[in-house]
């Protein structure tokens, strides 16, 4: 990453993105990864996927869900809780986001 403004920060990570080049970086855990902006959109849908179709009941201690990455045979594992932390992060960058093109937009 180049110049980064962080777009969501929790506890667990952050979303940035480079001002020079505008990739995008996020860091949740002990795992960063650097994404294209269609490649975040779809690690998000991916994240959201899992969260609608994860089965309840599932131990929480058990990093139990995989999302994968746009990096082939390369996946996050998490636990439940932490999948539905990470979404939290992912939609507070996204509004962000969506905000931003917006504005530039105009």
């Amino acid at each position: 990453m180049c110049a980064t403004r962080i777009l969501a920060h929790t506890r667990d990570g952050y979303v940035a993105r480079c001002t020079e080049c505008n990739c995008l970086q996020m860091a949740f855990g002990t795992s960063v990864i650097t994404f294209e902006k269609d490649e975040l959109d779809c690690f998000r849908s991916d994240v959201l996927y899992c969260i609608r179709h994860c089965k309840r009941g599932m131990e929480d201690h058990f990093k139990s869900v995989r999302v994968s990455t746009p990096s082939a045979g390369i996946h996050v594992a998490l636990t439940p809780s932490e999948l539905r932390r990470l979404n939290n992060l992912l939609e507070e960058a996204y509004v962000l986001l969506m905000a931003e093109e917006l504005i530039q937009g105009l």
